[in-house]
């Protein structure tokens, strides 16, 4: 059982042993952290409205043009509380970078047009190993983060303090941005930074503006969407000579697509493109419903493709 001790800490950066520093013992497997990576990436972007409803997207994964796997992603609000349910699995092709399967479960509250993450807790399993992150937080700051199981520390991983892990927000409440720049210019909705920690890692998610698009959306008519690029910058939990964030890091242009919804004033995720070693993998809608209920009027909207 010695292998399997949950860490545990407080938001004064002390775990419940007395040590005065949050360190963590951080070491994800290669294939792990490939798999948490995409998954991340995939559900990063989405624009909800202060607004009673729900928005269920299925998603298609694909690498050289063959489907490798799928995701789920649901949001429901309900008066200032938000609830996020998203999961997703990978194989195929895939098998020989990252393989495996994630599920992810947040929550918390809209106020003053910001997100306050609660509650988040995610699992992971690879062919390599299985992964496990909860944690609890409040104004921004982790109070209590269980990430199991843990691993044995190492000189070349960056160190996690505690001043790093103030005014984060969880990779799944991340894909819950209000829309606070409705009347700025269409690209100022991609100009933004989000201080993201995944309970191992602590990184900096940068957006902007690439283009407006006309995609297709399965069931409908092509449309304008809004494309951001996205950019990682690391800042500690990862390894220094870690290859696959070292990609991700150098350059790449990761693209996430998002759709208005002009009922619920909302942006919602409707694709990916991520650049792997060779080609891309991509993420495309399978299915989309939106149902919302304005608060005003109590009037509801559904969109279903």
């Amino acid at each position: 059982m010695a292998n399997h001790i949950t860490t545990l800490w407080d938001v004064h950066g002390a775990n419940l042993e007395g040590h005065s520093v949050m360190r963590m013992a951080f070491g994800f497997g290669f294939s792990s952290m490939r798999a948490c990576a995409i998954l991340t990436l995939i559900f990063i972007v989405s624009t909800p409205a202060f607004a009673d409803g729900k928005i269920t997207i299925s998603y298609s994964i694909s690498y050289l043009g063959v489907t490798v796997g799928s995701a789920d992603w649901q949001l429901s609000l309900v008066a200032d509380h938000y609830d996020i349910e998203a999961s997703a699995q990978i194989k195929g092709l895939m098998s020989a970078l990252v393989d495996g399967q994630g599920s992810g479960h947040a929550r918390g509250i809209l106020s003053n047009g910001g997100v306050i993450p609660g509650e988040f807790e995610a699992h992971v399993v690879t062919s390599d190993e299985a992964d496990t992150i909860r944690m609890t937080l409040h104004n921004g700051a982790v109070r209590q983060l269980v990430a199991l199981p843990p691993f044995p520390p190492t000189p070349e991983r960056v160190p996690l303090t505690a001043a790093l892990l103030q005014g984060v927000i969880d990779p799944l409440s991340a894909s819950v941005i209000p829309n606070d720049k409705l009347d700025a210019n269409v690209a100022d909705q991609c100009r933004r930074v989000l201080p993201l920690f995944d309970g191992r890692r602590r990184y900096d998610v940068g957006l902007s503006f690439k283009e407006m698009r006309e995609v297709s959306i399965p069931g409908g008519a092509a449309e304008p969407i809004l494309v951001c690029k996205l950019m990682l910058t690391p800042l500690a939990g990862q390894q220094v000579k870690s290859p696959i964030l070292h990609y991700l890091v150098k350059g790449q242009e990761i693209e996430v697509s998002l759709k208005p919804i002009a009922e619920a004033q909302i942006l919602v995720p409707v694709g990916a493109a991520i650049p792997m070693l060779v080609g891309t993998l991509h993420v495309d809608p399978k299915h989309v419903s939106i149902e919302m209920f304005g608060p005003a009027s109590g009037a509801s909207s559904a969109t279903r493709r």
